[in-house]
């Protein structure tokens, strides 16, 4: 079954490397956009798997909480476009075969 707290820790594992020269400042944020985005994916396969909403929906929710978290992390001093980007591309890659494991079809 797909959780947040499931999903969560290898997310994390995923990002600190990415950030590890702004670790300390960045942690809580990181964090909390990790969970966040845990979250959106849980709620997302629940709907796309009863039918609830259709892949282009799905896609559509993870993008506004990618747009977000990529945002938050832009507004830390020391955080570029390009890190902001990888940052939340490695949060989706870490979890991309679970995710794509408990929709229909791979929407990540």
């Amino acid at each position: 079954m797909l959780t947040a707290t499931s999903l969560l820790p290898p997310m994390l594992e995923a990002l600190e490397p990415l950030l590890a020269a702004q670790w300390a400042k960045v942690r809580v944020y990181a964090e909390g956009e990790a969970l966040k985005m845990a979250q959106t994916l849980v709620i997302v396969a629940s709907l796309r798997r009863t039918d609830q909403i259709n892949d282009a929906q799905a896609e559509g929710l993870i993008d506004i909480q990618r747009h977000a978290a990529r945002t938050v992390l832009l507004t830390i001093e020391g955080i570029g476009l390009a890190s902001a980007e990888r940052a939340v591309d490695a949060l989706l890659a870490a979890v991309r075969d679970r995710f794509n494991g408990a929709v229909p079809s791979p929407l990540l």
